[in-house]
């Protein structure tokens, strides 16, 4: 996709009338079998951030990235969200965990990097009943 066809998709950080960073979002059916597969319509999310580096370590990141996931789950209803970064990106994959995500892929030179070429990438990911807070069984859990 083109960078045309990201705009929609894409809010900036702004401080102070700067922009400072972006956040993606992208929302879509999770995977379903097709007798089902109209309840899953809209039910997943994946974001996307990036900072200035003369802005980061100041908690702006985490801030966008925070209320991202709230308009995601209160505002748009999706019940999943996942996020991705390159394996060794620790500060973006300290925001995921700060936002509550836990670990769920790790991706074996998945990832083309400008210097690097092909490096690992981490797929973290995030339940709306787990970020409220909720202990719901699972769907499929036997009892």
């Amino acid at each position: 996709m083109g960078r045309e066809g990201l705009l929609p998709r894409t809010l900036v950080v702004e401080l102070e009338g700067v922009v400072i960073g972006e956040l993606y979002l992208h929302v879509a059916a999770g995977w379903a079998q097709v007798e089902v597969a109209d309840r899953a319509v809209d039910t997943e999310a994946e974001i996307v951030w990036a900072l200035d580096p003369a802005h980061q370590g100041h908690g702006y990141a985490t801030e966008a990235a925070t209320e991202l996931v709230r308009r995601c789950f209160e505002d748009l209803g999706v019940r999943r969200i996942t996020a991705t970064a390159f394996a060794d990106n620790g500060p973006s994959l300290r925001i995921m965990e700060r936002l509550g995500m836990r670990c769920e892929t790790r991706g074996v030179r998945t990832t083309l990097h400008r210097e690097q070429g092909w490096v690992d990438s981490t797929v973290y990911a995030l339940l709306a009943d787990e970020w409220r807070g909720v202990s719901l069984p699972r769907e499929d859990a036997r009892p």
